[in-house]
C-alpha cells in the first residue's frame, strides 16, 4: 500500500504532527486536502511565497507526487 506525506522542500523535512510524529496517509485525496489546507494557512499568515516549498511525496521512496 502506498503512503503519502507532505514535504517541505526548503527545510528538507517531512510533515510531523506534534503528538503523533510523522504524518502520513494511504489516501491521495486526504494528502491533497491536507496540502490545500497547508496552502490556505500560508495564505492566511502572509507567506504565499512559501507555497511552492510544500508538496506531496511517497512516504517510502520520497518521490514527489505530481497532482
Amino acid at each position: 500500500m502506498r503512503m503519502y506525506t507532505l514535504y517541505n522542500k526548503e527545510l528538507e523535512r517531512k510533515l510531523t504532527h506534534p503528538r503523533v510524529g510523522l504524518w502520513h496517509t494511504p489516501s491521495l485525496e486526504e494528502a491533497q486536502d491536507t496540502l490545500k489546507a497547508c496552502h490556505e494557512y500560508l495564505d492566511a499568515i502572509g507567506a504565499k511565497d512559501q507555497k511552492d516549498n510544500f508538496v506531496i511525496i511517497d512516504a517510502e521512496t520520497n518521490e514527489e507526487i505530481l497532482t
